[in-house]
């Protein structure tokens, strides 16, 4: 593998792990989610599923969908969303696991908000840049 290559597979990496972490501090400010996020919070609190499995199944069906509307034009690349979409929920479940705050006043929830939007920034421009797997 090329240099090049390793350097954009680390900072990928580096950005899905931002992102988990950004998607984490979102749902533990319990100021709101994301659009993204909202179907499987959703489902997850109706059901008592962890909110990772949730992610991971929404995101599978989307997959699916994906490759129905792509129809042709679909790519073997479509195919690797599936083990990154796990990894994001792994991590997802392991900042879940390991982050354990719950604040009461509001500007502490607003600055564990600030930090959780600037990481899924981050994360997500980091990702998209690499120009790999899309999420």
């Amino acid at each position: 593998m090329k240099k090049e290559n390793l350097w954009r597979c680390g900072i990928y990496s580096m950005g899905l792990i931002t992102l988990a972490l950004g998607v984490t501090l979102n749902t533990k400010a319990r100021l709101g989610i994301s659009p993204v996020t909202a179907v499987p919070y959703s489902i997850a609190h109706a059901f008592n599923i962890s909110f990772a499995v949730t992610v991971f199944l929404v995101y599978a069906v989307m997959l699916v969908i994906q490759f129905a509307l792509k129809g042709t034009r679909r790519e073997w690349k479509d195919l690797l969303q599936i083990p990154f979409s796990f990894v994001f929920s792994a991590f997802l479940e392991w900042f879940e696991t390991l982050i354990c705050v719950e604040f009461t006043a509001l500007w502490q929830n607003l600055l564990l908000l600030s930090i959780a939007t600037i990481c899924i920034g981050v994360g997500a421009a980091m990702m998209v840049a690499m120009r790999m797997v899309p999420n």
